[in-house]
């Protein structure tokens, strides 16, 4: 036999003889009425709670079984630790020396229940406080692995302190479908993890145990996996927990929440580092099919929302500090960060935070938010980017103080509002209550304006503003409210149009407008569009106060003449309340008609001079025409009325088929509006025509005019050319006079004789035949010719004449002449009436 297998045959006997002897050790000498009388005192000792244990079983290669542990819970009726099997395994070779060092220790179905008491202190608080005078590893009941056959340098001893051959190294840990239960009697509510595994294998001697946990918290899948160290507080875990439904917490957030929350899925994903007495915490949490009634927006509920936060902080206890490395916040893809620190966060809290909002996108707002809650911003159609920075620094019990400055960059910033679509880019600075910027720029189509705002008393009330727009170019009707039914986006062109000059559709009226604001300022364009018209030199001022716009000043040129105008307008009214002042000067009828009635384009044409004072409200057309009053006062020179219904109508009642339209040097008229019609008085005078309209003309189009009509001799032959009528209606100045009388309504005039001046008319020639009658017998006693009298000379009707005749007794009637009858039947006969 060579050396080498004696050799092997010698170590393989001894190893046989060895194990051969930990057998006997461990059958005779670690046996369950041992195991009972030994590690029970040393347990209840350590934990300070009484152990009931069942059926103990040792085996060399199973180990101590332990089968139904239970730790008791002082005062308490439910144990602290009730476990089916608890395996508890030993190192084999202190065995020869008579010692059992047990170094692993397995808990199988654990039920583990842990107290927060009313008063704040835990079940468990006596087992984490370290003992007086002792060492971090002494107290933990961990002394250093000693060599096999060696003394120990602690050992466990018994109640009646005496060493003990058993003692306590556990470097491994685990507990095999477990229940832990957090009773939490301040709240009254109770957290639980469910189906929890740990693996702590590798614990050393001064304390530090890695962890590996998996379970259900409420029923949400956890994962923690890290290293802790429980006396010296310190450690550092990662933490995975998936969809854990945050109503199991509502006990802990009952009454902090603004409103009610019926549904919150949680994700956290994370890394917490504590070490003594700072926190610090770094991952996600992230919020899903988020439901909140929100009490103070009753109308806009959050539904189905998400909510994100990448977070790295980290929180002092003693110096109660929370510090913000980052704090990135995502609701429905709208993000914002925060950095930097919160103070007295247990008290009153203090901040020192910079807010930053990296690239909003704006069209994402209609989807983020909810509708209610964006009101009518949401109808505005908004587009474009917006960054924003501000520092917050205050307490938040003055939460209108915290911010202190910031600033606002807009790129490319669209919004509808009141048919049309600007674009604004430009940069906004913050200042204490004040926000302003040098120059925004606003661009509609083609055209583009700079902004100069300055908005003060930001988080009290009224906001005082002022705002400057200068242009050289810019359609002034986007500044009017829109282009009359048109929507101009800003990269030119019209998206959408309505029907020129259509009535603005029935509604609700606008206002009363309540606006805590304070505004002031001035516009002004070169050249800008204005319903089609070219306005240059446009000007206006401007103040805002008390929910009333005051227009001190609007001028400009257009249609080759000018404009001067003042307005106030009462937003504090149901459909407003305004008044104005008008003033044009030499502006052309033929430019202005299409921008004010589309329907009477090329109707009327010459240079018009007006003045005129108007009030009223709505901006219904229907309380428009109710409610306007006012006088207006214009002349309109070296024109033509061209109107088909007005001209058409008036050359078929004097049979002159071929008068298409009158021309005329001079249209003087005066108007008071009220109760929904115009009294008019007027006067057009052209080298055939003179016109006296006067009486109503409605808003809603009606006629009720008496007009004085005189013809040139010309056109009074062309109606009688043998003159047997028009000779009694002929005048001072040898043109021929006639009453007539316009009803219907624009569209559809009515031309008629007026029979109140037919009848005075023809009282008029009844008083010349008289005179000639009464001349021809003076002629005959006094041969001497007599001037006429004034009062025999025709006089316009409605305008003064010789006085009338004595009326008869009462209850005769006034003698018809033979002269009256003839120039009624005379009259009818001509026109055909």
């Amino acid at each position: 036999m060579s050396k080498l297998i004696k050799i092997f045959l010698g170590i393989s006997a001894f190893v046989a003889i060895l194990l051969i002897a930990m057998v006997v050790m461990v059958k005779v000498f670690v046996t369950p009425e041992r195991v009972k009388a030994v590690i029970l005192p040393i347990a209840e000792q350590a934990l300070h709670r009484s152990i009931t244990l069942g059926e103990v079983k040792v085996g060399f290669f199973s180990g101590i079984e332990l089968h139904d542990l239970t730790v008791g819970e002082p005062g308490e009726k439910i144990p602290f630790i009730a476990a089916d099997r608890v395996v508890l395994r030993f190192q084999l070779l202190p065995l020869l020396a008579k010692r059992v060092i047990v170094d692993e220790v397995i808990l199988e179905r654990p039920q583990i229940r842990l107290i927060r008491r009313v008063d704040g202190t835990l079940s468990i608080n006596d087992l984490l406080a370290p003992k007086p005078g002792s060492t971090p590893a002494a107290a933990s009941g961990a002394p250093p692995v000693t060599a096999p056959g060696s003394t120990p340098a602690a050992e466990s001893a018994s109640p009646q302190g005496k060493p003990t051959p058993f003692t306590v190294l556990v470097t491994v840990a685990q507990i095999r479908d477990g229940r832990l239960s957090f009773v939490d009697q301040q709240v009254n509510a109770t957290t639980e993890l469910t189906e929890l595994k740990l693996d702590a294998s590798g614990i050393s001697s001064d304390g530090t145990v890695p962890v590996k946990l998996a379970a259900r918290l409420q029923g949400a899948p956890l994962q923690v996996e890290g290293v802790v160290r429980p006396l010296q507080k310190n450690g550092k875990v990662r933490i995975d927990l998936q969809g854990m439904d945050a109503l199991a917490f509502e006990p802990y957030f009952r009454g902090k929440v603004p409103g009610k929350l019926s549904r919150l899925l949680l994700d956290l994903k994370g890394e917490f580092d504590l070490q003594g007495r700072i926190v610090t915490a770094r991952g996600s949490l992230e919020g899903r099919e988020l439901n909140l009634f929100l009490l103070a927006l009753p109308t806009a509920p959050l539904q189905n929302a998400r909510v994100k936060t990448d977070f790295d902080v980290s929180f002092d206890l003693d110096r109660d500090r929370l510090d913000i490395a980052s704090l990135a916040v995502d609701f429905n893809g709208l993000a914002a960060r925060l950095a930097g620190g919160i103070s007295e966060v247990a008290t009153t809290p203090e901040v020192d935070l910079k807010l930053t909002v990296p690239e909003l996108d704006l069209a994402m707002l209609k989807s983020a938010l909810p509708p209610a809650l964006l009101g009518k911003a949401g109808e505005i159609d908004l587009a474009g980017t917006l960054r924003a920075s501000a520092s917050l620094s205050g307490s938040f019990d003055r939460p209108q103080q915290m911010l202190r400055n910031g600033e606002v960059t807009l790129e490319k910033v669209q919004a509808t509002v009141g048919g049309i679509r600007p674009e604004i880019d430009g940069r906004l600075k913050l200042t204490g209550d004040q926000l302003q910027t040098d120059a925004l720029n606003v661009r509609l189509g083609d055209d583009s304006a700079q902004l100069k705002m300055n908005i003060r008393n930001l988080f009290a009330r009224p906001l005082i503003i002022n705002a400057d727009l200068t242009a050289a170019r810019f359609p002034i009707e986007a500044l009017m409210g829109g282009a009359a039914g048109s929507t101009v986006n800003a990269g030119g062109g019209q998206v959408s149009s309505g029907a020129a000059g259509q009535a603005p559709a029935v509604g609700k009226e606008i206002g009363p407008i309540d606006l805590p604001v304070q505004a002031s300022g001035a516009i002004r364009i070169g050249e800008g569009g204005w319903r089609g018209l070219t306005v240059k030199n446009f000007l206006a001022d401007y103040e805002l106060r008390d929910n009333q716009l005051n227009i001190r000043r609007m001028t400009g040129n257009f249609a080759g003449g000018s404009f001067s105008n003042t307005a106030r307008v009462d937003l504090r009214q149901p459909g407003l309340a305004y008044e104005t002042a008008v003033n044009l000067q030499g502006v052309d009828m033929q430019s202005l008609l299409p921008a004010l009635a589309p329907a009477a384009a090329g109707s009327m044409f010459g240079k018009l001079d007006l003045q005129g004072n108007l009030n009223g409200s709505g901006t219904r057309w229907s309380n428009i025409s109710r409610t306007l009053s006012g006088d207006v006062a214009l002349v309109l020179v070296d024109g033509r009325l061209v109107s088909p219904a007005l001209v058409n109508g008036f050359a078929s009642f004097l049979q002159l088929p071929d008068l298409n339209e009158i021309v005329f040097s001079d249209f003087r008229g005066k108007a008071r509006i009220a109760a929904g019609r115009a009294e008019i008085d007027s006067s057009i005078q052209s080298s055939r025509l003179k016109l006296f309209p006067r009486g109503t003309l409605g808003l809603d189009g009606s006629l009720n005019l008496a007009m004085d009509t005189r013809l040139s001799p010309e056109l009074a032959a062309r109606i009688d050319q043998r003159g047997k009528v028009t000779r009694y209606l002929v005048d001072a100045d040898g043109w021929t006079q006639l009453p007539l009388l316009v009803s219907g309504t624009l569209q559809a005039p009515r031309y008629g004789l007026d029979p109140k001046g037919v009848q005075a008319q023809a009282g008029r020639v009844l008083q010349n035949e008289l005179q000639r009658g009464l001349d021809k017998l003076l002629k005959k006693s006094q041969p001497q010719p007599t001037a006429p009298t004034d009062s025999t000379q025709p006089q316009p009707a409605g305008t003064g004449g010789p006085a009338p005749q004595q009326a008869p007794p009462q209850g005769e009637q006034a003698p018809v002449s033979s002269s009256q009858k003839l120039l009624e039947e005379s009259l009818k006969k001509v026109f055909g009436r």
